[in-house]
């Protein structure tokens, strides 16, 4: 027999006066110890309403009533249906919630902060940036130096944090379009890769050590070569087989 079934016959006792209010109280008591935690909560709720409706019924009658022998027992016999009355709404719940299987409330994992990128000025970690690379050759740091010089007319000193691909495609145009004062011309393909090359490798370590999002910044190409470029490639191509061809005509 399970727990509803136990108290319902309780109940059922109490109700025909087969048990005292202590017995009940006892098995109840038993019985009720093996509920949810949530059930108990519930029946100990409906009691407490039980008691406070039964008080409220037997204000009622001793104002409309004198305190006789026969206002006494009616008295008992409200507060009695009135307990029973509580039980049997408790057990109501009970057996509703017992029909429904419990949800697991599985708690919410707190969103992630979102990452705080660095305000520094983006110039003053170059000096970091080359120490991190110290199988540079000092060719090669004046390289790096010239590029920084470049980037700079572009961007500034804007913080690190806030560079995004746009400004690395300003600085893509800007080399496209600078003027070679060897020259007279515009820089060749050839010095544009290299720059735009370096600048991204700056990001890219801006990245790695987490003071930028990354944004993808291998999008951003040279551009393309000139008709010129092209037939100087052409050329330099030639070149070896047309010195071989002459050497072997010889």
């Amino acid at each position: 027999m399970d727990v509803r079934n136990r108290v319902s016959e309780h109940l059922a006792r109490y109700r025909n006066q087969e048990i005292t209010k202590d017995e009940l109280k006892t098995a109840l008591i038993e019985d009720i110890e093996s509920l949810p935690p949530d059930a108990v909560d519930a029946v100990m709720a409906d009691l407490n309403a039980a008691l406070m409706e039964s008080m409220q019924e037997v204000n009622a009658m001793l104002s409309r009533h004198s305190a006789s022998v026969s206002v006494l027992a009616d008295m008992r016999q409200f507060a009695h249906d009135a307990e029973v009355r509580g039980m049997e709404r408790a057990m109501r719940v009970f057996q509703q919630q017992a029909a429904t299987p419990a949800t697991i409330q599985v708690p919410t994992p707190a969103p992630e902060p979102a990452p705080i990128h660095s305000m520094e000025p983006w110039p003053s970690l170059i000096d970091d940036f080359l120490k991190d690379r110290p199988g540079l050759s000092a060719s090669s740091i004046t390289e790096y130096r010239r590029t920084f010089a470049h980037m700079k007319e572009v961007m500034g000193d804007k913080a690190v944090g806030s560079i995004v691909l746009a400004d690395l495609k300003a600085f893509a145009d800007f080399l496209r379009d600078k003027p070679n004062s060897k020259n007279g011309g515009l820089l060749n393909r050839k010095t544009i890769v290299r720059h735009l090359g370096e600048a991204k490798r700056f990001l890219k370590w801006c990245i790695s050590n987490g003071l930028m999002p990354d944004h993808d910044f291998d999008r951003i190409q040279a551009r393309e070569k000139t008709a010129e470029e092209k037939m100087t490639r052409r050329e330099d191509v030639r070149r070896p087989f047309r010195a071989l061809l002459e050497i072997r005509c010889d």
